[in-house]
């Protein structure tokens, strides 16, 4: 609590409390069974489930205007305000696993899941996946080589799988809600900014990944190295509406998002003694990100970001799109008769293309033009863990 006429925001002084109580339990269950058919063949199943579930109840009492000397919140005009939520989440797996020679693995998957956060419609999701890996430093011919006393283990892997968002949006972010307001001593009830949407489904993730794992010098380097496509539909995100819904932003399923890039991790062991070990792991990381399949004029903004973050076709999700200063052919800016910058000007057009126009003046001309000035993703991520 800051002393009383030290905080400018809060003329006479603010007192604030807080509570929160919050319940979580998770159960999981799973169980797996291995058999060894024959000599070249095995069999691996796997079976779980899970089960979750949270609890909150948040409390603030917040005072401004303290008495003479007060310092508690019942010495100011007292607002207390409570929150109240619960969410569940459930699923279970099912997996088989086929080993072949030991060398050949192939993996066969199906979850189902669903969250309370969903309408009960959308609730429940199913999610295949099947993946492989061979080892091919197994085989006779690498064994057998010298060069597997260089390079002892070598697998090379691949996946394809399903998954989904189960927790993008809050306990109640799929309502309409109404918040109570107290208006000459009456409590009522007025509605929120945001609009609720009962339809709303989780994302899905489609995802296909290859790779292969190298061991060298007797484990003293090792090279793990992947590609992988990942497309998202069904996106969730919070869309800014039109001021004539009365409402300021709601949660839609709105197009598709691409990622596709690598990852590479070198781990090395340049000292390895009885009372001393050094481990050296450098990570890379390339990521391409593409929004596609927001309707209309292929332009989303976003709930927050300044009105400067937005979902455009063609470009990576929460790119900069904004307004922009009007420039000469060489570059330079296109000053005002009074020698001030000004925004460009002329027609839209969709995913954030424009037309420049100029009048006879040769100053902008037309409407406010808009485009995309910055993306906020990296193109490189470099790690190193000593």
């Amino acid at each position: 609590m800051p002393p009383r006429n030290t905080t400018p925001t809060y003329n006479g002084g603010l007192s604030q409390t807080a509570n929160a109580m919050v319940l979580q339990t998770n159960n999981d269950l799973t169980m797996s069974y291995r058999k060894q058919i024959n000599s070249w063949l095995e069999s691996t199943t796997g079976l779980g489930g899970t089960m979750q579930y949270d609890r909150q109840n948040t409390m603030v009492a917040k005072a401004q205007q303290l008495g003479s000397f007060g310092e508690t919140v019942n010495n100011g005009t007292a607002t207390v305000t409570e929150n109240r939520s619960e969410r569940s989440i459930m699923g279970g797996y099912l997996q088989e696993t086929i080993g072949l020679f030991d060398k050949l693995y192939l993996t066969g998957a199906a979850r189902l899941d669903a969250s309370s956060v969903y309408g009960v419609d959308n609730r429940w999701q199913f999610y295949p996946k099947v993946s492989g890996s061979y080892l091919l430093s197994e085989e006779d011919f690498w064994r057998d080589s010298k060069l597997s006393d260089i390079i002892p283990s070598v697998k090379i892997r691949a996946a394809w799988g399903e998954s989904g968002n189960l927790t993008a949006i809050g306990a109640y972010d799929r309502y309409t809600l109404y918040n109570p307001v107290n208006y000459s001593g009456v409590i009522g009830y007025i509605s929120s900014a945001q609009l609720g949407n009962t339809t709303i489904q989780p994302e899905r993730q489609r995802e296909f990944e290859v790779g292969t794992d190298i061991s060298m010098f007797k484990d003293r380097l090792s090279i793990e190295f992947s590609y992988y496509n990942k497309d998202i539909k069904d996106m969730i995100l919070n869309r800014t509406l039109a001021p004539s819904t009365s409402f300021n932003n709601r949660f839609q399923n709105v197009g598709v998002m691409t990622n596709k890039g690598i990852e590479l991790m070198v781990k090395g062991v340049p000292v390895q003694s009885k009372d001393f070990t050094w481990i050296t792991t450098v990570g890379y990381t390339h990521n391409k990100n593409v929004i596609n399949g927001v309707e209309g004029n292929g332009i989303l903004p976003f709930a927050g970001g300044f009105g400067q973050v937005a979902a455009v076709n063609g470009y990576p999700l929460g790119a900069f799109y904004s307004t922009f200063y009007a420039r000469n052919a060489d570059g330079s800016l296109l000053l005002t008769a009074g020698g001030l910058p000004q925004r460009e000007r002329g027609t839209q057009g969709p995913n954030g293309t424009y037309t420049a126009q100029r009048d006879a003046n040769g100053q902008p001309s037309g409407t406010i033009l808009s485009k995309v000035i910055g993306d906020p993703n990296p193109k490189h991520i470099v790690s190193s863990d000593q």
